[in-house]
């Protein structure tokens, strides 16, 4: 992580960012939203107003796998750093870290490199294979160059994933990600005393996974598991309310550390759970079908959630 306060590869200030939010009405309930970036040069002070075109409110195709982004305005010029971030954050407690976090989220400051999500094929019992997109590593604040992962509360994270037009994994996703993962990092726990705060536990542990990115020679965009447990969603929490499901931190070899677990309660959040948002977009039998439709039906839960159907959300 080195950039400084300001990240210098954000567009220049003759450039402005364009938006276009689409809803991918095709998804059956999935919604997932699209932001198609563009930069388009600031028209002179004598240019005529131009009235942006009215988008006619029909389905449109779905995008290929490159095309899948995270729907976030662009990153703000000025925004901060992770390191920034982590500064302000010291010695702050978690419920005014999350704040902060989903703010500065929303408000657009996620690395460039994390808003393009990857596919990954899910494998059923028949050996058929299904396909889910998700981001590259986990949900992070800062730029491409001085970023921080940031773990949040469950149902934090699942509010923002709606919002963003995207899910919480199963664990089931949750394997098929660390199978598909170009990096798969051996997992490193421990960063101190329970006594340090929010910021210092996420600062010490994501300098530890940098290091070991680093060491990979790992490009940003690059698939990467191994790092972090996942926050999931699964039917077992309907038996646990007021929980919080964790699972993951695989081993090189695809064995878990954390198996399914519900021991904490649902407010409980440290440095090793992280959010990786799951397009509300799967592929299945050459279709795109709504993660959330396939998760509640009986019928077709058994893609990504073979212990059962889940009512979203999952967390309340």
């Amino acid at each position: 992580m080195n950039d400084v306060a300001s990240d210098r590869r954000s567009p220049s200030t003759t450039a402005r960012s364009v938006a276009a939010l689409v809803s991918l009405a095709a998804l059956g309930g999935g919604g997932v939203a699209v932001w198609a970036n563009s930069h388009v040069d600031q028209p002179s002070a004598a240019a005529p107003p131009v009235t942006a075109p009215v988008l006619p409110s029909v389905a449109v195709p779905v995008p290929p796998a490159s095309a899948h982004f995270l729907a976030l305005p662009p990153r703000p010029e000025g925004a901060l750093t992770g390191s920034a971030l982590l500064d302000d954050l010291e010695g702050k407690g978690p419920e005014e870290a999350e704040s902060r976090v989903l703010e500065e989220v929303r408000s657009g400051n996620v690395p460039p490199f994390l808003r393009t999500l990857v596919a990954v094929d899910v494998r059923r019992n028949d050996g058929t294979t299904d396909t889910v997109w998700v981001l590259p590593d986990y949900l992070s604040v800062g730029g491409d160059h001085d970023y921080v992962r940031v773990p949040l509360r469950a149902a934090a994270a699942e509010r923002l994933a709606q919002e963003v037009g995207a899910v919480l994994p199963t664990p089931v996703i949750v394997d098929a990600v660390h199978r598909a993962a170009d990096i798969k990092l051996p997992p490193r726990s421990g960063v101190g005393t329970p006594s340090l705060n929010w910021a210092a536990q996420a600062r010490i542990h994501d300098r530890r996974v940098d290091e070991q990115l680093e060491a990979r020679g790992a490009e940003l965009g690059a698939l990467v598991a191994g790092h972090m447990k996942d926050v999931v969603v699964t039917p077992a929490l309907a038996y646990h309310p007021g929980k919080v499901a964790i699972y993951g931190m695989h081993h090189p070899d695809g064995e878990p550390v954390q198996p399914l677990s519900m021991f904490h309660v649902d407010t409980y959040v440290d440095y090793s759970q992280g959010i990786r948002l799951v397009d509300s977009g799967a592929k299945h039998d050459g279709e795109v079908v709504g993660v959330p439709t396939i998760l509640e039906s009986d019928e077709q839960h058994e893609m990504l959630s073979p212990a059962g159907a889940i009512r979203l959300p999952a967390y309340r």
